[in-house]
């Protein structure tokens, strides 16, 4: 019987927003995931955090997830990590979300991120390397996997 083999593929970019979006649409067609938002210029964020009414932001598409939440005062940080983060720079692990929604309508997941969130559901980003091309629902403040204990 044959057996499938797990495939990884790789992406190399360079180009502006637009030609990011254009690539991100076509790879999530390519694997069948709904993109009828993608081509949006305006996107809707719904953030979720337990205890708190549902919270609303709009950004351009291809904006900053992190900087989105900071912006508009919500904290994507647990604990100390609040005010001794990297700063967006990829470099902590802290600022975890879980996109519930629009997922497929985020930047793709690199290996290193994967790697950092590995013991987490897939829906779970670093908010600092993820890009928003389309309107999403996070959760803040969701619990997180046993390697990010100390975030």
């Amino acid at each position: 019987e044959a057996r499938m083999q797990p495939t990884v593929e790789l992406y190399l970019f360079k180009g502006d927003t637009n030609d990011l979006q254009d690539m991100v649409v076509a790879a999530a067609l390519k694997v069948g995931q709904e993109v009828s938002y993608a081509q949006q210029r305006v996107c809707t964020i719904t953030v979720q955090e337990d205890g708190k009414p549902d919270k609303l932001l709009t950004c351009e598409a291809g904006s900053n997830l992190r900087n989105v939440l900071i912006a508009n005062e919500v904290n994507p940080y647990r604990s100390l990590t609040r005010w001794t983060n990297c700063n967006g720079k990829q470099l902590c692990g802290t600022c975890i979300v879980d996109v519930e929604n629009g997922l497929n309508l985020c930047s793709m997941k690199s290996m290193d991120e994967a790697s950092t969130l590995r013991d987490n559901p897939d829906s779970y980003r670093l908010s600092c390397v993820t890009d928003v091309y389309g309107d999403i629902t996070v959760k803040v403040q969701g619990p997180v996997g046993a390697d990010q204990w100390t975030r």
